[in-house]
Formats: structure tokens, C-alpha cells, sequence
């Protein structure tokens, strides 16, 4: 048996993690290179999966190795052959479709941008074609979080305009977080991207109905006439208001326009489009010749820069 191959096998996960990210992704390589040409060539035939990416997906594998990667089962320690990690990333989980986590994590490598986690010849792929993986990820698994979505908050009092905009908050916050080129962290696939998503969602919707119980309790009673006046109380906004609803509710065009500036022509379409004229995500999405997720990485940097300029301006 060849020596690197016995080594690694006899391997336990922390003293494989201690090791140097190269020696890592090498010894990985060496002994499931094949494995991981595998899972390439079968997501190939659905997504588009450029040559780079069996060499990006074994470093990914590799950088998971160094602590996240127990995280993927709670009882997992330091002693846990590698072997046993292996097979746990390499095998097809139950549920509804298919999951194995090495395709997850080869789909999210994939949307990356950030090209600082991976050596040169393993780094993120051209711009268009990381969007386009994000296209099919998307597709794929949009529909199983919006079905969450509705049937968890619909009877919690949000209506189908909400849910759709808790999706969309909740795809942008995922490109944000974990794909652009200003990622702070990975997604390491320890659940489904839809588990995932579905998890930012629910925080999103949350944030929404919270708001909501707040404004609620601001409502202003004329005792006079017994109507109700809703009006939030001045001071200091919520912080989880939107830029949308502070420009909005507040009838403040001219403020929005101060900050228009400040955004690329493509953010400003994005956000034009979905905060003034109210289309949804999908609807600006065709509007602007994109798939939806590019939607969301456009609005999602529209809105953080738009924050900005609104916090430099009181608000």
C-alpha cells in the first residue's frame, strides 16, 4: 500500500487538521482525487462545473479539515478517524433528495469570489461562471425554501409579497456573507444550501414580525375620535428597518437621491427597481437580463452602502 495513502488512512481528523493546509489538500488529493473528479463530473451533467473546480473543491475539503468540519455531526472529536469523516462527506444523506455534502460544498466553492482561500491554481473561477453556478444553485433550491417559508410564517401573519421578500433577504444575505468577494466565513456544507437559506430565512422573517409588534405598539389613539393614528414614534429608527422602509415610510425621495451617487449603475438599477417600483425580485431580474441571485448580490450591496450614507446623514 503506498505510504501516503497508509498515512493518511491511519490518520485521526485533529492531527490531519495540525498538519499544513498543502500537505493537506496534497495528501486528500493522493487518496480520493478520483472521489472528487466524481462528484465534479456528476453535478457537470446538471451545473455548469468549470475544469478548475476538482482541485478548488479538494482545498475546500482540506480547509474544512482544520476545525469545521466536525461541526458537520455533533459527537465528532479530534480521535475520529479520517476515514470516518470521509465517508460521512462522501455518502449520499436521506431526506427528500439527495444530499451529499461533498456536492454541496462543491456547489458553494463555486458561487465563491473571495480569492484569498484557495492557492492560485485552485482559486474562485472567472465572475460569469461563478454566477452561473449560483443560477442553478438558485434554481434548485429556491422553490424548497419558499415552500418553507410560506408554510411556517403565512399562518404567523406574513402574506406572499412578505415571503417573497424574505427569500430575496435571505439569498442576498447568503452572497453577501459567504460568496462575494468580501466574504467574512465560508459556507462549509454541514446542512443542505436549502436547510441553510431556510435557517437565514426564518432569522428574517422573525426580524420582520418583531418590527411589526413594535410599530403595533406605537399606534397612536385618538381618544377624541376613537380612531387609531399609525405613526411610529420619532427618535432613533430600528435597527433592523430597511433602507426601503426608511426612505419609504418617510417619503424622503430626495434623501434617497443624495445617496443614489454613491452605488454602481447596475446596484442602482437593482435597487431602483425592487425599493421604488416595487417589482420582485424575480420580475427585476428579467427586467435586467439576470438570474435572480445576481439580483440580490446587486441589491444587497445597493442597501449596505445606502446605510452607510444614511447613517453619515442621522438616520
Amino acid at each position: 500500500m503506498n505510504h501516503n495513502a497508509t498515512r493518511l488512512a491511519d490518520l485521526p481528523l485533529g492531527a490531519l487538521g495540525r498538519m499544513a493546509l498543502i500537505e493537506r489538500a496534497e495528501l486528500i488529493e493522493h487518496d480520493h482525487g478520483a472521489a472528487v473528479a466524481g462528484v465534479i463530473d456528476h453535478l457537470s451533467r446538471e451545473a455548469p462545473m468549470p475544469a478548475a473546480m476538482p482541485s478548488r473543491l479538494t482545498w475546500a475539503v482540506a480547509f474544512n479539515v482544520s476545525g469545521p468540519l466536525r461541526s458537520y455531526v455533533d459527537e465528532w472529536t479530534a480521535e475520529i478517524p479520517w476515514l470516518q469523516a470521509w465517508s460521512r462527506l462522501a455518502t449520499t444523506r436521506g431526506g427528500k433528495r439527495r444530499y451529499v455534502p461533498l456536492e454541496q460544498l462543491a456547489l458553494s466553492v463555486g458561487c465563491e469570489l473571495r480569492d484569498d482561500w484557495q492557492p492560485e491554481a485552485a482559486r474562485p473561477v472567472s465572475e460569469d461562471q461563478a454566477l452561473d453556478i449560483l443560477g442553478y444553485v438558485y434554481a434548485e433550491n429556491h422553490p424548497d425554501v419558499r415552500s418553507f417559508v410560506a408554510s411556517r410564517f403565512r399562518p404567523l401573519g406574513l402574506n406572499e409579497e412578505d415571503c417573497e421578500d424574505v427569500c430575496g433577504e435571505a439569498w442576498a444575505r447568503m452572497t453577501r456573507n459567504f460568496w462575494s468577494e468580501k466574504a467574512r466565513q465560508r459556507f462549509l456544507a454541514c446542512k443542505s444550501i436549502a436547510s441553510f437559506i431556510s435557517s437565514i430565512a426564518t432569522n428574517v422573517a422573525y426580524d420582520i414580525l418583531r418590527r411589526r409588534r413594535v410599530e403595533e405598539r406605537h399606534v397612536v389613539v385618538d381618544a377624541n375620535s376613537g380612531t387609531e393614528d399609525k405613526k411610529i414614534v420619532e427618535g432613533t429608527p430600528d435597527p433592523t428597518t430597511s433602507v426601503e422602509e426608511i426612505v419609504l415610510t418617510r417619503q424622503n425621495r430626495q434623501l434617497l437621491a443624495s445617496c443614489l451617487p454613491t452605488l454602481t449603475t447596475r446596484e442602482r438599477e437593482a435597487v431602483t427597481l425592487v425599493a421604488l417600483h416595487g417589482l420582485s425580485l424575480k420580475d427585476a431580474a428579467a427586467q435586467m437580463g439576470v438570474q435572480p441571485p445576481r439580483v440580490h448580490q446587486l441589491r444587497a450591496a445597493a442597501l449596505t452602502k445606502l446605510r452607510r450614507c444614511l447613517a453619515q446623514r442621522g438616520y
